[in-house]
C-alpha cells in the first residue's frame, strides 16, 4: 500500500513539474513573440530607411531596435528559468539570443545606403534568429505537453 502511494506521489510530482515547465515556456514564447513584432517594426522602418529615410527615419528604426532589445532581455529571463524548469523533467533547450548595436553609431553618423542595408542585414538575420527561437519553444511546450497528457 505504501509503494503504491509513493508510486502516484511521484506521478504527481512529475506532472506538477512538467506544467510549471509549460508555464515556463509558454512566458518565454510570448517575450519571444513581443520582440519579434518590435523587431518586424524596426525592418520596416529599416526598409524605409535604405530607400531614403533620413534621421527621423533612423531614430525611429533605432528606437524600435532598443524596444526589441528590452523584450530580448525579458526573453533572456524566461528562457532561463524555462531552462531550469525543463532540467526537472530532463529536458534541454539551447538558445543564444543577441541584437548587435554596433552598427547604430556608424548607421546614424554616416546614413548612407551601405549602413542603412549592413543595418538591414542584421535586421533580418536577427529576425530569422528570432524566428527559430520562437519554433524551438513551441516544439519543447508540444513535447511537455504530449508527455504531461501521456
Amino acid at each position: 500500500m505504501e509503494e503504491m502511494r509513493s508510486i502516484n506521489m511521484n506521478g504527481e510530482i512529475e506532472k506538477l513539474e512538467i506544467a510549471e515547465a509549460v508555464q515556463a515556456g509558454e512566458r518565454a514564447l510570448e517575450s519571444l513573440q513581443k520582440a519579434g513584432e518590435r523587431l518586424g517594426k524596426a525592418k520596416n522602418w529599416s526598409l524605409i530607411d535604405l530607400f531614403g529615410g533620413g534621421l527621423f527615419t533612423d531614430v525611429m528604426k533605432h528606437s524600435r531596435l532598443k524596444e526589441t532589445k528590452t523584450y530580448l532581455e525579458e526573453a533572456k529571463k524566461d528562457l532561463k528559468e524555462f531552462r531550469r524548469e525543463l532540467k526537472d523533467v530532463q529536458m534541454f533547450l539551447n538558445l543564444d539570443l543577441e541584437i548587435s548595436d554596433f552598427l547604430k553609431i556608424t548607421d546614424i553618423f554616416f546614413d548612407n545606403p551601405v549602413s542603412d542595408y549592413m543595418v538591414q542585414s542584421k535586421i533580418r538575420q536577427a529576425k530569422e534568429q528570432l524566428d527559430e527561437a520562437v519554433c524551438q519553444v513551441e516544439n519543447m511546450i508540444s513535447d511537455l505537453k504530449q508527455l504531461r497528457d501521456s
